[in-house]
Order: C-alpha cells, then structure tokens, then sequence
C-alpha cells in the first residue's frame, strides 16, 4: 500500500509542475494578445514589460502615456529565461523588435517527466506580433 501511495504522490508532484509551466505559457501568451489587440484597437503604442526578479516574475502591460494597465504574475515555481526588456506593439499590431527574440519560461526547481526541467518557449514575431 505505501509503495502505491509514494508512486502516486510522485506522479501527481509531476503533472503539477507540468500544469504550473502550462498555466504560465498561457499567462504570458494572452498578455502578450491581449497588449496588441489594445494596441490596435486605441491606435497607440502599447508595451509589454517582462519583469524579472529572485521572487517575482511578472508581466506589465503599459500604454503609451506610461499608465500601467493591468500586472499578471507567473506562478512561484516558474521563472524567465533570459527575457527581452520589453515588447512594444504599434498601432498596426507589429511588435517593435528589430529581430526574432523566443520568450523562455523554465520550472525553478524539480525535475519534470523526462527527468529535467520543463521548459517552455514562445514566439512573438517581429512583422505581425502575432503570438504563437
């Protein structure tokens, strides 16, 4: 009984650290969405922050007039991976980077289901500042 109890303790320890990495996926993705549509919608520049400390991770959405829409934080166990300063889309929904630059989320600590840290990586293209 207690060897099925440590397995599925162990188990369930990995599916979370996978539904932490996804959830942020998701955070940082519907921000990023979420700053363009704005960007398009009001006409004006529209930037993405990506703040990045020991303990906290976060997303800051800021508009041209530097007013501060709206912070969302990545949970505790996930952190960025060398993240770009900031993604600033224009009134025509392009992202103002001159180059691709993919935005990598890693677990802090733990090993994910292959048996290392989960990473995950999204796209943000230059031209269109689509999200992908």
């Amino acid at each position: 009984m207690m060897m099925l109890m440590v397995a599925g303790l162990a188990g369930y320890r990995g599916m979370r650290r996978g539904a932490e990495l996804r959830g942020a996926d998701s955070i940082v993705r519907t921000t990023l969405m979420l700053a363009r549509q704005q960007a398009v919608m009001k006409r004006k520049s529209v930037e993405v922050f990506f703040i990045h400390d020991i303990t906290n991770n976060s997303l800051r959405i800021v508009s041209e007039a530097k007013m501060i829409h709206s912070e969302v934080f990545l949970p505790t166990a996930i952190e960025f991976i060398a993240p770009p300063a900031s993604i600033k889309f224009g009134p025509a929904g392009s992202a103002g980077l001159l180059e691709f630059v993919p935005i990598k989320l890693q677990e802090k600590t733990g090993m994910g289901s292959a048996g290392h840290l989960g990473v995950s990586a999204i796209t943000n293209w230059p031209l269109t500042g689509v999200t992908q």
